[in-house]
């Protein structure tokens, strides 16, 4: 048998090895990803997280009560801790030792520092310099975009928003709502200074009762809607800056990797990097906004 031979049949018994060791590497952490519910947004969070982090990951439901969560997490002695939701968070807040990543909550950096050290988060909502770039270029310099915000969960963020748009030449109408049922009357007295309505992801804000309020103030005043979320879009709202389940769980994902590796900490609450414009093809039309200065759009019919 000659040498070349020897090799090629040393490399051919090596593949399957090799071929297992690298599989193992990158299943070599395991997280328990506990989401609220199983619903289509949390899974494809999942699966984003899944693919970035390389980490094997089983999935249980918060329904199951926060007992049994918290029981199935110690049995599994997981490497980390995935959160996909606002009940899921509820129900693992008491976890230390381990890192715990969340996201698709609405939660302000005031509510995560109120967390454990161990737990971090990816906001649902883009960074305040996307949402001042997006603004500026679907309205002209001199527009007013009114927000409504409360301020235990959302000042600082909605405070970086102004001053970005005052350096693009925007102005701002802010509005304090303190709970959910002075949303609507917040609106009524900022319609003859506003030119755009600004819904953030807020939970005192956007309940569903506020944005059907929002959606016929809207109507009524011709005034368009700019929100978080693709299913208002839908509703009417004219455009939202979202970043889809799937992104957030990558960046999460990515997050997770470098922590469990013991390479980097991630900031306690991040904003995603990834995110696009959803725009309501009609509303634009209506209300002849053009969306052509924008990057990484998609229409909603």
């Amino acid at each position: 048998m000659g040498p070349l031979l020897t090799k090629m049949i040393f490399a051919s018994a090596l593949l399957p090895m090799l071929i297992h060791v690298t599989a193992f590497c990158a299943q070599a952490c395991d997280v328990v990803a506990v989401r609220s519910f199983n619903s289509s947004p949390y899974n494809n969070a999942i699966k984003g997280f899944e693919a970035s982090s390389k980490c094997s990951v089983s999935v249980i439901d918060s329904d199951a009560g926060r007992s049994a969560v918290l029981r199935e997490i110690r049995d599994k002695d997981p490497d980390a801790v995935l959160v996909v939701g606002q009940d899921a968070l509820n129900a693992v807040q008491s976890i230390t030792g381990i890192p715990v990543f969340f996201t698709m909550v609405v939660v302000s950096e005031l509510q995560v520092s109120g967390l454990p050290q161990n737990f971090y988060g990816l906001s649902m909502e883009s960074n305040p310099e996307s949402h001042a770039k997006t603004l500026s270029d679907l309205f002209p310099k001199g527009s007013t975009v009114g927000v409504l915000y409360d301020p235990k969960h959302l000042k600082d963020f909605v405070v970086g928003v102004k001053g970005h748009l005052d350096g693009r030449g925007i102005k701002t109408a802010l509005k304090e709502v303190l709970n959910a049922a002075s949303a609507a009357s917040a609106m009524e007295s900022l319609k003859d200074r506003i030119d755009v309505l600004w819904l953030p992801a807020d939970t005192t804000i956007a309940n569903e009762e506020n944005i059907k309020a929002a959606l016929l103030f809207s109507m009524r005043n011709r005034i368009p809607i700019y929100t978080f979320s693709r299913k208002y879009v839908e509703k009417g709202a004219f455009a939202a800056l979202q970043t889809a389940p799937y992104d957030l769980g990558l960046q999460l994902g990515e997050a997770a990797a470098k922590t469990i590796n013991g390479k980097t900490l991630p900031k306690r609450l991040e904003y995603p990097v990834r995110h696009t414009l959803l725009v309501n093809r009609k509303m634009a039309k209506k209300y002849g906004i053009d969306t052509s200065m924008t990057r990484r759009t998609a229409f909603v019919e």
